[in-house]
């Protein structure tokens, strides 16, 4: 019998699904709060987002979609959370980096199964590094939340302006690179002496930026995936035959295995996608590089979360002393798996299908997604109206103002809940909806 205290084990997967809770939390309010800041709401109206008639020709919608994705939005998820001072950074910041450290107090190695013989003490070792992995590369999220792309004295945008435009001039050739053979005859851009500073810091913060990054991304679902097939090995064969006999916790362990490494493989599809259209956009000044970039790197920060929180549900289910004499916990937990399950399943199926497919849309798709978002920016206004009735109504209660002083105010506590049903029903607001079928995509006039 394992000698780990159950106690233990149940709070060590507490403190990772709370901690990965919150970080998804940050990721999913922070792009909805991104589309407030004054930036985004600056570039949207100057594509004509708000002008165009619901009742325009689906051309019209098409055109004006497509200058919203490739226009409104920034190329990476870098550069929307480059502003830590406005309220959207201000979200991700605190909610992401409050989320890690709940997270680092997980020791991923007390969730691991116990081994039902001895191992070898070089494979214990491995595997034990491999958890040890798991629990610090988590503080490169951290270190990735204090390392915008753009700052006082740096800026990726300015970098990729520069870089996209082609050297001007009949001879720019530099004399330093006379002697290396493959660039000597090659003309280079002209830049001043503080531009080339700039561009020499930006590639400094940006290389740091991007091995922060990298260590969420790529490092992570890799020590998932060592971390899933050892305990796979140690376990997997028992659970499929108690899954089969109809064991509950057998049957939610099996599939959030599955589940998790569907993830690891979505996660490294997206990725792909994103750092394609990433390079692509230093190189080429064809804007639509940055929303596909963008979503692809968008939905790889979200699966990161998911496999996170998936993690530490299938951990409960891999003791099955762990629910001994708690049917409630257990009732509990397979509630909880379920319903994470079921939502982590949809989101990784549509962005990989969306990644497969390169975000190519036809115009009756962009003109769908148009109305989707006008129906959008509608519910945003009908929530703001909803908080100002609020505020109206307590100062009624009061203050007795207003022209209907006399009449009895209803309850806030219903004012509040038709709030929160309007946010129920436009939760999912902004997502990209998946191309009904790959399209040639709509090239620029």
């Amino acid at each position: 019998m394992d000698p780990r205290p159950m106690d233990a084990i149940l709070l060590n997967a507490l403190s990772l699904y709370f901690g990965t809770g919150v970080c998804l939390l940050a990721l999913v309010l922070t792009r909805q709060a991104y589309k407030l800041s004054p930036g985004y709401r600056t570039r949207l109206g100057a594509t004509g987002f708000h002008e165009l008639p619901l009742d325009a020709p689906a051309p019209k919608k098409a055109g004006v979609m497509l200058a919203v994705l490739r226009d409104a939005w920034p190329a990476t998820v870098s550069e929307m959370l480059m502003d830590t001072e406005a309220a959207h950074g201000m979200v991700f910041r605190s909610l992401m980096v409050a989320g890690c450290l709940a997270c680092m107090q997980c020791d991923f190695a007390s969730l691991a199964p116990p081994a039902a013989a001895e191992v070898p003490r070089a494979v214990g070792a491995a595997i034990g590094l491999v958890h040890l992995l798991r629990r610090l590369i988590l503080s490169t999220a951290v270190g990735f939340c204090f390392a915008p792309v753009t700052g006082r004295d740096h800026g990726v945008m300015a970098l990729r302006q520069e870089t996209t435009s082609a050297a001007i001039g009949a001879d720019t050739r530099s004399s330093r690179l006379q002697h290396v053979p493959w660039l000597r005859d090659t003309n280079i851009k002209a830049l001043p002496a503080a531009k080339r500073a700039e561009m020499a810091r930006t590639s400094l913060v940006g290389t740091i930026h991007c091995l922060l990054a990298a260590g969420m991304l790529s490092g992570f679902p890799a020590l998932e995936l060592a971390s899933l097939v050892w305990d796979g090995y140690l376990t997997a064969a028992a659970h499929v035959d108690a899954a089969r006999a109809g064991d509950a916790a057998s049957i939610a362990w099996v599939g959030l295995a599955l589940l998790r490494l569907l993830h690891v493989a979505a996660i490294n599809l997206c990725m792909s996608v994103f750092t394609y259209h990433f390079v692509l956009g230093f190189f080429s000044p064809s804007r639509h590089h940055s929303f596909k970039g963008f979503w692809a790197e968008y939905s790889a920060c979200r699966l990161f979360a998911q496999l996170m929180l998936l993690t530490s549900l299938q951990a409960l289910f891999a003791w099955p002393r762990l629910f001994d004499g708690l049917p409630l916990l257990r009732l509990v937990s397979l509630a909880a798996a379920a319903a994470h399950a079921a939502s982590a399943l949809v989101f990784c199926v549509r962005n990989s299908l969306l990644c497969l497919r390169n975000a190519e849309y036809s115009e009756a798709e962009l003109a769908a997604i148009f109305d989707k978002w006008r129906g959008n920016e509608a519910a945003v206004q009908t929530l703001l109206d909803a908080q100002l009735a609020f505020i109206a109504r307590i100062q009624a209660q009061l203050f007795h103002v207003g022209n209907d002083a006399a009449a009895k105010p209803p309850h806030s506590r219903w004012l509040l809940m038709h709030q929160m049903m309007i946010l129920c029903k436009f939760r999912s607001s902004g997502d990209l909806p998946v191309p009904a079928s790959p399209r040639r995509k709509l090239h620029e006039n």
